[in-house]
């Protein structure tokens, strides 16, 4: 049985290995890059996605490291929405509500009076 050891390193195999593995990194790293891009989170995080937009996302980042072709279309088609997203807003924004939280005794305060 032959080994790394027992056989030269080939260069090609190790360039081909490093080209497939940059390219499913860029992927992942484009779609990170985007949720915390606000006109892209708008689109993902829109109330009726169109074509399972988000269910491909998430299986892309969930390491589905080989996506079929069901899944790489609806990347292309998320960036592309994305960009005219970006150009012309087609989606509602999300709305951030900021939750106001009171002191812990006031609300212990609180609980206690109600008991």
């Amino acid at each position: 049985q032959l080994t790394l050891k027992d056989s030269p390193p080939r260069k090609h195999v190790y360039s081909n290995y490093t080209r497939s593995l940059k390219s499913r990194i860029r992927v992942v790293r484009d779609l990170i890059e985007a949720y915390y891009d606000n006109s892209c989170f708008d689109v993902f995080m829109t109330p009726n996605p169109p074509f399972k937009i988000p269910a491909a996302i998430n299986s892309v980042l969930a390491g589905c490291t080989h996506p079929p072709f069901a899944v790489r279309w609806r990347i292309w088609l998320f960036r592309k929405i994305c960009a005219l997203h970006r150009k012309r807003p087609f989606v509602p924004k999300v709305k951030w509500n900021r939750v106001t939280r009171k002191p812990a005794e006031s609300v212990s305060h609180q609980n206690a009076k109600s008991l």
